[in-house]
């Protein structure tokens, strides 16, 4: 591959690189600085919906992060022909797992919950109560963990 084009693409990657985590970090951020006044502002059911409807669109930007993170670190493997430093994989690995774990474990059973207790033909339990209280507190604390590793990838890639 000639220079200019080569270089381009380092360009190109580095670029993709900063943006995914822009992304990532910015999502999270806005996330849990809405969560609160959504809460705040409309009646219970409502931000329950609201809030549902939200967090299901940011587990969607944050695996499309994700996917561009995976798509320009291998770019910038294949280009270098060398690992990234491990000041940036760490980070984003735990990013990746925290929010797979998020997205794919955490979500689910926190959207069938949500379910059970809109059921106003069979009350939830307490038991129920309490299982949708840890897990939406299990979310958001993977959500922080994903932000305060994303700023520090942001620190290390720059």
């Amino acid at each position: 591959m000639n220079r200019p084009v080569s270089l381009a693409l380092v360009v190109a990657a580095r670029f993709g690189l900063l943006l995914g985590l822009a992304v990532w970090t910015g999502v999270a951020l806005a996330t849990l600085a809405l969560a609160p006044v959504v809460y705040a502002k409309l009646e219970r059911a409502q931000a329950d919906d609201l809030a549902g409807a939200l967090f299901g669109r940011v587990d969607q930007l944050l695996l499309g992060a994700l996917a561009l993170l995976v798509l320009t670190l291998g770019t910038r493997v294949v280009l270098d022909r060398a690992a990234p430093p491990g000041s940036l994989l760490l980070p984003l690995a735990g990013m990746a797992v925290s929010r797979l774990v998020a997205a794919f474990a955490v979500s689910p059973a926190h959207r069938a919950l949500r379910g059970r207790l809109g059921d106003a033909n069979a009350p939830a339990t307490d038991a129920e109560r309490s299982a949708f209280g840890r897990l939406h507190g299990a979310w958001l604390l993977l959500l922080t963990l994903e932000l305060c590793l994303g700023l520090y990838a942001v620190f290390a890639a720059s």
